[in-house]
C-alpha cells in the first residue's frame, strides 16, 4: 500500500504488469487538466490554485487516487470500472458497454486490488457514474458553503490591543514585492509572508473546539522561547493551545534553525536575481550543504511545476500562431582541442507572441526521435511551423503542418517572406546557454533537469517573483484540503 495501488490493480488488469502504473497516473493527470470544466466541479475549491496544486499533487508517485482519477481514466481509455467493496456493495464507473476493470476496495485499508472474473455468467450489478460522481459533488458543495461561512469569520486583520494600538495592513498589490522583506520587523514579516502564503495561519483552536464544541480563532503572540520569537495562540485567555508558525510549511520545517528573514532573502535573492552561492555563503556564513540543499529542493519544485504548467496550458500553436523549433548541440569541444565529449543535444521550440519555450535532451536528430515530439507538442492547425533545411523534418508537410524552412547559409530571414526565420528560438539558444554558464559546473546526469529549470526561468524573466511565489506556495504545504 504505497499510493500506487489503484494504478498497479489498473496495470494488472490491461497490461498484466503492474510496473506499468506511471503511465495510467500520467494519462488520468492529462485527462483531468484538459477537461477543467468538468472535473474542477467535484473539487473543493474553485480557484485556479487549488486546481492546479491539486493536478500538481496527483501527478507525484505514490499520491493515493480515487474516484475522480477513475472518472478519467475510464473517458480516457473507454472503459468501465467495476469496483467491489468489503460491505458487498458494488459500483460501477463509466460506460457500461465499454470493456470492465475489475477491482475490489478495502475502506478499511483504503486499499485497491486487483480481480479476475471467474464465471462469465455472472454479471455486475452497474450502478451508473452519474449517481456517484454528482453525489460526492453535492457533499463538497455543502462542504464549500460551510467553509466560507467559517472562513469570514478569520479573515486576516492585525489589530494590536492596548499597548500596540495601530492596525498592521499590507498591501495586495505589494504582495510580490519582494524588497518589502527588509524593511519589516519580525512581526510584520510573519504577517506579509500569512497575506502572500508563505506562511499559513492555524485558523481555528482545536483544544477548545474538542473539549467545549465552540470555535475560537487564532492571534500571533510574543514567544521568547521560540526560534521565531512569534506562536499562534488560542484568543480564550484560559486555552493555553499555541501552534509553532512552521508547523505544515515544508520548507521552513526543512530549515528551522534559519531564520524567517534570511531564508526568503536566500530564495529569493539567488532564484529571482541569480545571486551566486558562493556570495549566499559568505554573507550569511552558512555551509555549501546547508545552500546545495535548499537550492536543490526548489529546482525539482520549479521542474515539477513546469511540467504540470504545460500540460495546462495544452499544445503550442494555433491557427493564428506562428512556431520555431530547432536542435542545439551541448558539451561541443571548441576548436577540436581538449578531451574528446559525447554531444548532447537539446530540442526546443517557442511561440512567437506569447514566449512559451519547451526544452527537451533528445539521444540523437533523427526523424524518429524529434517527429513524435513535435506532434505531441505542436498543433497541426498552426499558422506556419518554421526550422531549419535539417532533413528530419522533411515529412512536416506530408502530416499536415504548414511547414517554412530558411536555409541559413543564404539568409537568417527570408527575403520573400520576413516571417519565415528562426531567430526567435536562435535568440533562446543563446540566452540558455549564456544562463548555464552563469550557473557554474554540473554532472551530465542532472543536464536534462537543470536544462528544465533554465528554461523556466528564461520563460518566465518578466514576472520571475510572481512565478516563484506560486512555485513555493503550491509546494510548501501539505494538501490535506485537496
Amino acid at each position: 500500500m504505497d499510493g500506487n495501488c489503484m494504478f498497479r490493480s489498473i496495470a494488472h488488469q490491461l497490461d498484466n504488469n503492474v510496473e506499468e502504473h506511471f503511465k495510467y497516473r500520467e494519462m488520468a493527470v492529462e485527462h483531468i487538466a484538459k477537461n477543467k470544466e468538468h472535473f474542477e466541479l467535484f473539487m473543493e475549491g474553485e480557484d485556479e490554485g487549488k486546481y492546479q496544486a491539486y493536478i500538481y499533487s496527483m501527478s507525484k508517485v505514490g499520491v493515493w487516487g480515487g474516484d475522480i482519477e477513475l472518472a478519467a481514466l475510464s473517458e480516457a481509455l473507454n472503459v468501465q470500472f467495476y469496483i467491489i467493496k468489503e460491505t458487498h456493495e458494488i459500483i460501477n464507473i463509466g460506460n457500461p458497454e465499454a470493456d470492465t476493470v475489475y477491482l475490489a476496495y478495502s475502506q478499511r485499508k483504503s486499499h485497491y486490488m486487483s480481480i479476475v472474473k471467474i464465471h462469465e455468467q455472472h454479471k455486475p450489478l452497474l450502478k451508473s457514474s452519474q449517481e456517484i460522481i454528482p453525489a460526492k459533488s453535492q457533499k463538497l458543495e455543502e462542504t464549500k458553503n460551510n467553509s466560507k461561512e467559517n472562513n469570514c469569520q478569520h479573515e486576516l486583520k492585525t489589530k494590536n490591543n492596548n499597548s500596540e494600538n495601530r492596525k498592521i495592513e499590507i498591501e495586495k498589490d505589494k504582495g510580490t514585492d519582494f524588497s518589502s522583506i527588509f524593511s519589516l520587523d519580525e512581526k510584520e514579516l510573519i504577517l506579509w509572508c500569512v497575506n502572500v502564503g508563505i506562511i499559513q495561519k492555524a485558523s481555528r483552536c482545536p483544544t477548545c473546539r474538542s473539549k467545549t464544541g465552540k470555535t475560537f480563532g487564532l492571534r500571533l503572540s510574543g514567544y521568547k522561547n521560540c526560534f521565531d520569537k512569534y506562536v499562534w495562540r488560542c484568543q480564550k485567555r484560559d486555552c493555553g493551545y499555541m501552534a509553532f508558525i512552521r508547523t505544515g510549511n515544508k520548507l521552513l520545517e526543512a530549515f528551522s534553525r534559519i531564520k524567517l528573514r534570511i531564508l526568503l532573502i536566500i530564495v529569493f535573492s539567488h532564484f529571482a536575481f541569480f545571486i551566486p552561492s558562493t556570495v549566499t555563503m559568505k554573507t550569511f556564513r552558512l555551509g555549501p550543504k546547508v545552500i546545495k540543499r535548499l537550492y536543490d529542493l526548489l529546482s525539482t519544485w520549479i521542474i515539477e511545476f513546469q511540467k504540470v504548467d504545460e500540460i495546462l496550458k495544452g499544445k503550442f500553436g494555433g491557427p493564428n500562431s506562428i512556431v520555431e523549433f530547432d536542435e542545439s548541440c551541448f558539451f561541443k569541444r571548441k576548436n577540436n582541442t581538449g578531451r574528446i565529449l559525447k554531444n548532447i543535444w537539446g530540442f526546443g521550440f517557442v511561440e512567437r507572441g506569447n514566449g512559451r519555450f519547451f526544452v527537451q535532451v533528445v539521444a540523437n536528430r533523427t526523424s524518429r526521435t524529434l517527429i513524435p515530439i513535435i506532434q505531441a507538442w505542436i498543433r497541426s492547425d498552426s499558422k506556419m511551423v518554421v526550422s531549419d533545411e535539417w532533413r528530419s523534418y522533411t515529412q512536416l508537410q506530408k502530416l499536415g503542418y504548414n511547414h517554412q524552412t530558411i536555409k541559413h547559409k543564404e539568409n537568417f530571414v527570408d527575403p520573400q517572406d520576413p516571417q519565415i526565420h528562426t531567430q526567435t528560438i536562435e535568440n533562446r539558444w543563446g540566452q540558455l546557454k549564456t544562463l548555464m554558464k552563469k550557473r557554474g559546473k554540473f554532472s551530465r546526469i542532472s543536464f536534462p533537469e537543470k536544462i528544465k529549470e533554465m528554461s523556466w526561468r528564461i520563460m518566465n524573466r518578466m514576472n520571475i517573483q510572481e512565478k516563484l511565489l506560486e512555485v513555493i506556495k503550491i509546494n510548501i504545504f501539505n494538501f490535506k484540503n485537496l
